[in-house]
């Protein structure tokens, strides 16, 4: 609650004349890429820093212990619901006479539909079982991705940054575990 204020000023704060500092600057962050997910990201991986792994994550020899989800059915129906609402979300920046509209929503679709191939990919170069749970958190991670550049870029890097955020979404959480955080 302290963070993000300053941050989001600095993104989308002051005035044409004035702009934020980061905005000054050249900054562009469609509906809160950086300013929301990047900022929410770093903060959660300083929170878990802090707290540590929860209990029988790892072993008392270091070894990984899955704990899977327990639902697959509603964790499908929740991000389904996600990808619906986050074309409100991103097409909620549009100009005011919706010229982008139609370039924000196909970035935001083709951002999530590459990032459940790069999950896929990632999984499959790393020769590991496909998922739904991997498949499920390509889709967001490609969400998150495209947000910041949704109304910015061409719907070819809109593809291309999908599919980076799908594969970021596997091979993050194996790094993550190697370094013995959860």
């Amino acid at each position: 609650c302290l963070i993000y204020p300053v941050y989001g000023a600095w993104v989308w704060g002051g005035t044409a004349d004035n702009p934020g500092w980061l905005r000054g600057m050249g900054f562009l962050d469609t509906a809160g890429g950086a300013a929301v997910h990047l900022i929410g990201g770093f903060t959660a991986l300083g929170a878990i820093l802090v707290l540590g792994p929860r209990f029988g994550r790892f072993s008392r020899t270091g070894e990984a212990r899955t704990i899977p989800g327990h639902n697959l059915p509603l964790a499908a129906l929740g991000a389904f619901l996600l990808w619906v609402g986050w074309l409100g979300f991103n097409g909620g920046a549009t100009d005011p006479d919706f010229n982008d509209l139609g370039l924000i929503v196909l970035n935001t679709h083709l951002g999530a539909a590459a990032g459940v191939l790069g999950a896929m990919l990632a999984l499959g170069v790393n020769r590991r079982s496909l998922l739904m749970s991997a498949v499920i958190n390509g889709a967001l991670g490609g969400l998150v991705s495209i947000t910041a550049g949704a109304k910015y870029m061409d719907p070819g890097f809109a593809v291309l940054t999908g599919l980076i955020g799908g594969m970021v979404v596997v091979v993050g959480p194996a790094v993550l575990q190697r370094m013995k955080i959860d």
